[in-house]
C-alpha cells in the first residue's frame, strides 16, 4: 500500500515507511536516496572509512577523508 501525502503538508514517514518522530523538539530530516546512486556510493567508499554525503535524491557525495568525530553529526535548523 502507497502513502499519499498531500504536497503542502511534510513528509512524515522515511523511506521505508517508519514514522518520522513529530514532536517540535524531534526535527529530523528525511532524504529518500535513489537507490542506485546510494549503491554506487557504497562502492566509491569501500569500506575505507570514507564519508558519504547526502545532499538529495540524485545527489550523494564520496569524501576521500572522514570527519573528526566531533564533527560526524551535522544538525541544521
Amino acid at each position: 500500500m502507497t502513502a499519499r501525502v498531500a504536497r503542502h503538508l511534510p513528509d512524515t514517514r522515511r523511506a521505508y515507511g517508519d514514522p518520522v518522530p513529530k514532536k517540535p523538539d524531534d526535527e529530523v530530516t528525511v532524504l529518500r536516496v535513489n537507490p542506485a546512486v546510494w549503491a554506487q556510493a557504497l562502492k566509491a567508499a569501500d569500506g575505507d572509512a570514507r564519508r558519504i554525503e547526502i545532499r538529495g535524491e540524485f545527489d550523494v557525495v564520496v569524501h576521500n577523508e572522514p570527519l573528526p568525530p566531533g564533527e560526524r553529526v551535522n544538525r541544521t535548523s
